[in-house]
């Protein structure tokens, strides 16, 4: 019942009244300010339209401007009626900084319209989903309507003055924006260009100038795009987000600009070299501009905070750009010209933009837009100059190239001449030294043939590196022992010269056969030939490489004694003796090298020599048990040896 006779008083308020302002069919943008009505307080919707407060309301003047108050409230009406025939849509727009505002459109139907929108709320959150402060109206043709406009503001984030409130058409609010944001996208287009281009000139240059050129471009953008919404409207449209974004303007993208300008121009124009004292100072400006950036809104409101802190940041940037004109004065006339107008059209860019701010110019898209078409202009003349740098430092690296290259010549023709008569010098040491050399490698070549001829290849390394061979113990080898049978008798009946001819045939026929078979040649004791299989380099097949070498050995001696009886003379017969077990082997003195092995194995060869037959290879059971699949052995049973008792023995037959 209560809120029934709420909404007839105000609707009886609005017929007695009158409107405030008529909208005209031709009207495309309206300034309501100097028609609104403003009442200071805190009330309620209620309260406001039961016309008790009626006599309060006074024309758009707030009279407290106090900005230290915490908490700020007033209430903003108009009264608006359509002259227009057919039914026509609004966009109602305040100020963005406003912290929370209410919309009611009261029309006299009793139809009540309520909005929410202010910079509190993240624009998901508003009524109308938009970056800036705006509402919806629609109006019927010859229809009128009340706007109530609740509004709060808060410390530190917002003052309030004059209250501002304007009216476009729904097609002119579509087109200011379609301008505002194509600009703002062609403007994005060239930005993200020239930023292509400079990290590719970065990359084939190395050149770090180009690093900050791509800062500085990328920190105007996202300054500009934060300052139209944009950034907030992509990417902070989340209510923890939105907060960052509102308030990153003052710490975070004033500070990264003008850090990343100063780089830009101080590398530029090398003024820490050149005019180091005003360098010095633009450093202590840019660092108390950040500071203030980051600091102030904790100690000012922000509206006061912000003026202060693009104050600041306009007057780092005119001291960038004068000393960006003194370098290209000092450079010559085309850079001058250059300097000159990338300072004139970033200045004056940069200049309208904050004085818009501080709206000491008028809010208008053009004046607005003149701080990023300022950028614009800078940065494409940036990019034609840079390009036109380029140019001459490749057409001055040409010039010096062939400076280089005659100088390179003339050194190159003296050299030619140096290195002509230095390699005939080098050619007749070099004879000498190949000549010498000749002689010294063939001497080498002797020792080495001599030393791998009394001593296995691996341990005449190991003297030539060390100097001395250590004794080695080798687990498992097959020692074959072989000997003349009836040699005493032969060599009574044979001479001394026929003799030795006959054992150095044999023997040199055992030094090949063993070789072969990768067994090692040990030594030669009066008729007795000693080798072993498995060292110094250890295998796995000792015994069978052993055995093949004793059987060819063996089938050696028989052929020999055929041709020895044709002839008539006296053969030698062969006996061989192999057994398998642990040896060590060393060198043995310091003078005339004999590589020996000692152990019970070699003994337990010599055993089986002895007990051999003529033209037999008489095995042990050790070497037996590693052979036996892979050769046809005979049994001896068990046969006394000399200090050994008695022995299992086997005569190997053939594979």
């Amino acid at each position: 019942m209560k809120k029934t006779l709420l909404l007839f008083a105000g609707i009886l308020q609005l017929s007695i009244n009158g409107f405030s302002y008529s909208i005209k069919s031709t009207d495309k943008k309206i300034n309501l300010a100097p028609s609104l009505e403003i009442l200071e307080g805190q009330y309620s919707f209620e309260q406001i339209i039961s016309g008790k407060y009626d006599s309060l309301f006074t024309k758009n003047n707030i009279q407290n401007k106090d900005e230290k108050n915490r908490d700020r409230y007033c209430w903003a009406r108009i009264k608006v009626k359509s002259d227009a025939s057919q039914i026509t849509s609004w966009i109602l727009q305040t100020d963005k900084l406003y912290g929370d505002v209410n919309c009611y459109i009261v029309y006299p139907d009793g139809k009540i319209i309520t909005q929410t929108s202010g910079w509190n709320l993240p624009p998901v959150n508003r009524s109308v989903v938009d970056p800036d402060v705006i509402f919806n109206l629609s109006l019927d043709p010859q229809q009128s309507a009340v706007i109530y406009l609740q509004i709060h503001t808060n410390l530190r984030w917002s003052t309030l003055s004059d209250v501002k409130a304007k009216l476009y058409s729904a097609d002119e609010w579509t087109t200011a924006k379609w301008k505002k944001y194509s600009f703002l996208l062609f403007y994005t287009g060239v930005c993200l260009l020239a930023m292509f281009y400079w990290l590719i000139t970065y990359l084939y240059s190395s050149r770090v100038n180009y690093i900050y050129l791509i800062l500085a471009t990328l920190a105007g953008l996202i300054f500009y795009l934060d300052n139209f919404g944009v950034t907030t409207s992509l990417f902070w449209n989340d209510t923890p987000w939105y907060f960052f974004s509102k308030y990153g303007q003052n710490f975070l993208w004033l500070p990264f600009v003008g850090i990343s300008w100063f780089l830009m121009g101080t590398r530029l124009n090398h003024l820490d070299r050149n005019v180091p004292r005003l360098y010095n100072l633009i450093l202590l400006m840019i660092v108390l501009a950040t500071l203030f950036s980051i600091l102030s809104p904790a100690f000012f409101c922000w509206s006061i905070s912000k003026r202060m802190s693009l104050l600041a940041f306009l007057s780092t940037s005119w001291i960038l750009l004068l000393s960006l004109l003194y370098w290209g004065l000092k450079e010559n006339k085309k850079t001058a010209l250059f300097a000159f107008n990338v300072s004139l059209a970033m200045g004056g860019g940069i200049t309208c933009f904050v004085l818009s701010s501080l709206e000491i110019l008028p809010d208008k898209l053009l004046i607005n837009m003149i701080g990023p078409f300022g950028a614009l202009i800078s940065m494409i003349l940036f990019f034609y100059g840079m390009v036109n740098y380029v140019r001459a430092l490749r057409h001055k690296r040409e010039e010096e190239l062939i400076e280089k290259e005659k100088l390179i010549q003339e050194q190159n023709t003296l050299l030619e001449q140096k290195v002509e008569e230095r390699t005939h010098q080098l050619e007749e040491r070099g004879h000498e030294l190949e000549s010498e050399k000749k002689k010294t490698d063939e001497l080498l070549k002797k020792s080495d043939d001599l030393l791998l001829n009394i001593l296995p290849a691996e341990i005449a390394e190991e003297i030539k590196q060390q100097g001395r061979s250590k004794a080695k113990t080798y687990g498992m080898v097959s020692v074959m022992f072989t000997d003349f049978k009836g040699f005493t008798t032969v060599s009574e009946k044979v001479s001394p010269e026929l003799l030795v001819a006959e054992i150095d045939y044999c023997f040199s026929a055992f030094d090949n056969i063993v070789q072969k078979h990768g067994v090692e040649k040990i030594k030669t004791v009066g008729d007795a030939y000693i080798c072993v299989g498995g060292m110094p380099v250890l295998t796995f097949t000792h015994a069978t490489d052993t055995i093949n070498a004793a059987i060819e050995i063996r089938d050696f001696m028989l052929q020999r004694k055929k041709e020895k009886e044709e002839r008539g003379e006296i053969p030698f017969e062969l006996r061989i003796g192999i057994h398998t077990g642990p040896v060590v082997a060393g060198i043995v003195g310091v003078k005339k090298y004999a590589y020996d092995i000692w152990g019970a194995t070699v003994n337990f060869a010599a055993r089986m020599e002895q007990n051999s037959d003529a033209g037999k290879i008489n095995i042990s059971g050790s070497t037996y048990e590693l052979v036996k699949t892979k050769f046809k052995c005979e049994h001896r049973g068990k046969i006394q040896a000399k200090n050994k008792g008695e022995i299992d023995m086997y005569f190997v037959e053939g594979n």
